[in-house]
């Protein structure tokens, strides 16, 4: 009579097996502070930009509005080369309140005047993220152009660090007035 043998795993076949689980589970949960580092990475690169988007979109807005006056247009501005370091750090600031007085004084040059041309313009909130700003305005060889640069970082020692954000707005206005 034929013998029924049932085949069976050995111990060592087991043992195997559970070590081979355990190292690709340990390989997937070795993944999740990777993960989670960049999620924070992602929504503070989304803040920054959604920033400077808006101090952009703002100072454009208003520079480009038709009722922007000359005087005022040539008042604006600093550098003539472009992406002065040095501005950068006269720019730094985390808040309008805490900026260089050249930065503060460039944006509220360009609120005062969006008042007078019936556009309203305000400096986002940086503290809300917790970023901070460097906004730059200059001058190129032609006085009908201004440039305007912004970075925005939650570190201020890593401001110089990120990407620039940066437009160019003409003068559209009556140069008369």
């Amino acid at each position: 009579m034929k013998r029924l043998c049932k085949r069976a795993f050995t111990l060592m076949e087991v043992n195997l097996a559970i070590f081979i689980m355990a190292v690709g589970a340990l390989t997937l949960v070795s993944l999740y502070p990777f993960g989670f580092k960049e999620t924070d990475q992602s929504r503070e690169d989304v803040a920054a930009a959604a920033t400077a988007d808006s101090i952009l979109n703002q100072a454009v807005a208003v520079l480009s509005s038709t009722n922007f006056p000359w005087s005022k247009w040539k008042e604006l501005g600093g550098s003539n080369r472009r992406y002065p370091v040095d501005c950068w750090r006269e720019y730094i600031g985390a808040s309008r309140s805490t900026q260089n007085s050249l930065a503060a004084n460039a944006f509220a040059q360009l609120t005062s005047t969006a008042g007078q041309v019936g556009l309203s313009t305000h400096f986002p909130n940086l503290e809300k993220n917790r970023l901070c700003a460097g906004v730059v305005f200059m001058r190129d060889s032609d006085p009908r152009l201004i440039s305007i640069s912004v970075r925005v970082s939650n570190l201020p020692a890593m401001l110089m660090a990120q990407p620039i954000y940066y437009t160019e707005v003409y003068f559209n206005g009556d140069p008369d007035k």
